[in-house]
């Protein structure tokens, strides 16, 4: 059980008679606890700045879109914990067999977190434009996209995507199938395995019915989003390519034995998914009914319903030749508005069910142009789900609010979940992280925190394209987040902080003030209590007194003694 820890108790002595007593306590926190849900520190900032791995030096940092893509990890690794940042646009030919230039491949840098330690890139793969051994593909990784997107599971599995990759194998042909590494907590070189789930080639194309081609896996993109589902042997990658740009969501469901093959339902046998829906954009994951711990798949379709934009929740097939199971699906209020381009499935309310956000980042109402939206369904259980309740984050135009999405675990430890919205464009392309607090009842539309990429450091831009999960870094029991800032070529791990709850309290001796009495004593006494707090709080308390009388004697332990005015 724990205790209210008492700071420090003051005593003032105050002469008498008094027209006017006023006593006030300012709380100012010096160091890192706090008093409300602000506690993510804006203050202490830890910014890695992207390496420039171009060999002839032409490419900057921001070049190389560093911070596209952001996880933490590694807090069970001796060489951890550290942050890892995907650099889509990198340049780098460092380890590759052979040692031929390969343009713009994209790069994954990891970051370890100790003082001093610089960010350096992770060799994911060390072949270059080569077959496949068993002559399944040919790669070509020119502009492939890798670290393009990323996804840390809170088991240790890791994965990143080239989801631009191409397979050459076959003449004059450039199949965009896209492809996948998966790796475990220690990140380390020539740790991943590969996965190219749309190489077959006699799924490449599709006859349609009436003898009409159609583009089946050619232009899949496989790895455009990852997931791992809180199950902790699933792989989830989007593949909104596929099919004509209907797109199909994939399941490994064993990510530790990947001869296990994929599970790659044909979207075209799913009647209401619809050509240019780019299904699988994003993807997640959870738990939505009491009756059942099974998992249902959370994907967004951004062009689906002639424009407005899709989010489906669906079950899996058992064969590739059949249906997905469409238990829920949502729809955006006016055409353009991209939703469905960032979904997320997260337990608000703390009710033990996966509720449902939805980002529309380019909604705009007519006042402003692309402000972005943000839709949230609480789930009433058993497949009904509330109306949405939405969040335009501060409204403004161009800000993109809803862009990202990412669960960040409880972290002020009251009991529920917290999230949070990226807004990369706000305040002229700085952008912004929006954090939500859970909490019982309907979702609360107003952020508990706007963190400015301005309060952090004037040169980020970008801040806000991609988040990690929430995960403890610094051992603390609250959960950090990380920050892609990818248009400066950065990426930001904000720190959170404990949260207590202070108590005032004062009380008078004597109590009753007689005729002849000189002077009374003020006794204030400041406590705090709160989860997984530090042995020691250093709080700045100040105490004033207005008098229009003499002075008043403060005395503070019974030692010091000082006159205030």
């Amino acid at each position: 059980m724990a205790f209210p820890r008492v700071v420090r108790a003051a005593s003032v002595l105050v002469p008498v008679p008094v027209p006017v007593l006023v006593l006030v306590l300012v709380l100012v926190l010096m160091a890192s606890p706090l008093t409300t849900g602000f506690n993510v520190d804006t203050a202490h900032p830890v910014i890695f700045r992207g390496p420039v791995t171009d060999p002839t030096g032409r490419q900057t940092r921001a070049d190389t879109y560093f911070g596209y893509s952001v996880s933490l990890g590694g807090v069970r690794e001796s060489d951890g914990p550290w942050l890892l940042a995907g650099a889509p646009r990198a340049n780098s030919t460092l380890g590759l067999n052979p040692p031929s230039r390969v343009l713009e491949p994209g790069a994954v840098f990891k970051c370890p977190l100790r003082r001093g330690a610089a960010c350096q890139e992770v060799l994911v793969d060390r072949t270059g434009n080569v077959p496949d051994p068993e002559r399944q593909y040919t790669d070509l990784k020119d502009q492939g996209w890798l670290g393009g997107a990323m996804e840390y599971a809170s088991n240790g599995w890791f994965a990143t995507s080239a989801f631009r990759w191409r397979n050459t194998k076959y003449p004059n042909k450039y199949l965009g199938n896209g492809v996948c590494y998966v790796g475990t907590d220690s990140v380390s070189d020539d740790s991943f395995r590969k996965e190219v789930p749309l190489y077959d080639k006699n799924s490449q194309n599709y006859i349609l019915p009436d003898r009409r081609l159609a583009y089946f896996y050619s232009y899949g993109e496989a790895g455009t989003s990852l997931h791992f589902p809180d199950n902790g042997h699933e792989l989830i990658l989007g593949a909104p390519g596929v099919f004509d740009w209907t797109g199909t969501i994939i399941r490994y469901s064993e990510v530790d034995d990947l001869t296990v093959g994929p599970t790659i339902p044909n979207p075209y046998l799913t009647k209401t998914l619809q050509n240019y829906d780019y299904f699988g954009y994003s993807v997640g994951s959870g738990r939505f009914s009491s009756d059942s711990h099974d998992t249902l798949y959370l994907a967004g379709a951004p062009r689906g319903a002639e424009g407005k934009g899709r989010a489906l929740l669906v079950d899996f097939p058992l064969r590739n030749d059949q249906p997905f199971s469409i238990k829920a699906d949502w729809v955006g209020s006016s055409l353009g508005e991209y939703f469905g381009a960032a979904v997320l499935a997260v337990d608000i309310n703390g009710d033990g069910l996966s509720d449902v956000v939805v980002g529309a980042p380019l909604f705009q109402d007519g006042f402003s142009v692309e402000q972005g939206r943000i839709y949230v369904y609480i789930n009433a259980d058993h497949g009904l789900f509330k109306s949405a309740r939405t969040s335009v984050g501060s409204g403004v135009s161009h800000a993109r609010f809803g862009s990202t999405l990412a669960s960040l675990g409880d972290i002020d430890n009251d009991g529920f979940f917290d999230f949070a919205v990226g807004a990369p464009y706000e305040e002229d392309g700085r952008g912004a992280v929006y954090v939500f607090r859970g909490g019982p009842g309907d979702f609360v539309t107003t952020a508990s925190q706007r963190i400015a990429a301005s309060e952090l450091n004037a040169d980020l831009r970008g801040f806000g394209i991609s988040l990690s999960r929430g995960v403890d870094v610094d051992g603390n029991r609250y959960p950090d987040v990380a920050v892609g800032s990818y248009a400066s070529g950065d990426a930001v791990l904000l720190r959170t902080r404990p949260v207590l709850q202070f108590a005032a309290t004062l009380s008078a001796q004597p109590e009753k003030l007689e005729a002849d009495t000189r002077e009374f004593e003020v006794q204030a006494c400041l406590s705090y209590d709160g989860p997984f707090l530090p042995m020691s709080v250093r709080v700045n308390v100040t105490l004033k007194i207005e008098s229009f009388h003499a002075q008043s004697v403060l005395v503070v332990g019974g030692e010091d003694v000082r006159f205030i005015h």
